[in-house]
């Protein structure tokens, strides 16, 4: 019991650490790869794409920009034996984020693979398993910050 306890710990302290600013749209739930990467894929269609534009605070010369592009594919799609459908789908997404006066530019592209099976013949259990990996870079432009004299 403590051993578990101890991992609960530290697996929690582990998170924190880990915590970074991410690309974030107002509208969530209609973009399923950034939300779970399990529900890649989920829905009555086999290929799924989505363009997302945001762009905040129009009003400042340096507002805040966001595009994003994803697709999903069904790749396997087997509804035959008692455990009615198997799927396995694949997620492909590109982002790209521009804030603030300096520039800062996220780019990230990331891959999801989910697999999903309906546990019963009516469809009303699910059991979702999802990888998602990627590339996230980052650049800032400092020939634009303005300092003080002792930083020169």
């Amino acid at each position: 019991m403590k051993l578990i306890l101890f991992t609960l710990f530290i697996s929690f302290l582990c998170i924190q650490l880990l915590y970074s600013q991410e690309i974030h749209f107002s509208d969530i739930k209609n973009s399923t790869v950034t939300l779970n990467p399990a529900l890649v894929g989920n829905s009555k269609y086999d290929f799924k794409s989505q363009l997302v534009y945001r762009s905040q605070f129009e009003t400042f010369s340096n507002a805040y920009t966001t595009l994003m592009t994803n697709t999903e594919i069904s790749v396997l799609d087997n509804n035959t034996g008692y455990f009615c459908s198997k799927k396995l789908n694949v997620g492909v997404s590109y982002a790209y984020d521009r804030s603030g006066s300096l520039n800062l530019n996220t780019s990230q592209l990331n891959l999801s693979i989910s697999y999903s099976q309906f546990l019963d013949k009516k469809k009303k259990s699910q059991l979702l398993f999802g990888l998602q990996t990627g590339y996230t870079f980052r650049h800032i432009d400092l020939s634009k910050a303005k300092t003080g004299s002792q930083f020169y």
